[in-house]
């Protein structure tokens, strides 16, 4: 047979960028790095509730996640990054819960506490995390101060929504509201966020005791 005269046709498609797959050192299967991520924000949770924000550790992170220290980086640039990562979560679960409407009546009241007290109780390494890091970074201060400005919003529609504050001025109602959401935030602070609770408390107790307070200043015939 004479070689050289032999022709051999083999169909080829156009090289492109996306069609060379990535070096086997360069790839992160989606699956396997989504799992990093929800570990990493699980131990994160762990850390930041024994440690606090600002003495937690990365590597403490990584090992209670059960990753290398350098996975850590993949995902976040720093423990701030992994923080905002955690408070949006956070916003997520208050969104689900249905408090992320323009406004709320006073016959509301017991659906917005349970919905504020359910979300900080399963985030409260979040939110701890979140009041201490405000004190420190200005973007995490006002991220915060977002959030607790929402909750004084949804007490203004409530007090402006009762009989009893029918005929008060705007300025009245909202020093009302700002001293509702301090109250309710101070209380899931202590008794959630770092759990100095009296004794006796309980999570039913202690929704029941804060509700009964609200349901008191915006009732009709509170004294």
């Amino acid at each position: 047979m004479n070689m050289n005269s032999l022709s051999i046709t083999i169909a080829t498609e156009p090289v492109t960028a996306e069609s060379v797959p990535p070096e086997p050192h360069l790839r992160l299967p989606q699956e396997r790095s989504g799992k990093t991520r929800v570990a990493l924000l699980a131990a994160a949770g762990q850390v930041f509730a024994a440690e606090g924000f600002q003495k937690a550790e990365i590597a403490q992170i990584t090992r209670a996640a059960g990753r290398a220290t350098g996975t850590f980086y993949v995902h976040f640039e720093n423990k701030l990054e992994l923080l905002k990562a955690m408070v949006e979560q956070f916003r997520a679960d208050m969104v689900a819960s249905g408090l992320d409407r323009p406004e709320h009546t006073a016959d509301a009241v017991r659906d917005v506490l349970r919905a504020l007290w359910t979300s900080h109780e399963r985030h409260a390494p979040t939110f701890r995390a979140l009041a201490e890091a405000a004190s420190v970074h200005p973007e995490m201060a006002a991220l915060y101060a977002e959030l607790r400005d929402n909750a004084r919003h949804d007490f203004r529609s409530m007090l402006r929504s009762s009989p009893r504050f029918a005929d008060e001025s705007d300025a009245r109602i909202a020093v009302m509201a700002s001293a509702l959401e301090i109250l309710v935030t101070s209380c899931l602070y202590e008794w959630h966020a770092v759990a100095q609770r009296p004794d006796g408390y309980t999570e039913d107790a202690g929704f029941e005791c804060v509700l009964d307070i609200m349901t008191s200043v915006l009732a009709r015939d509170a004294s």
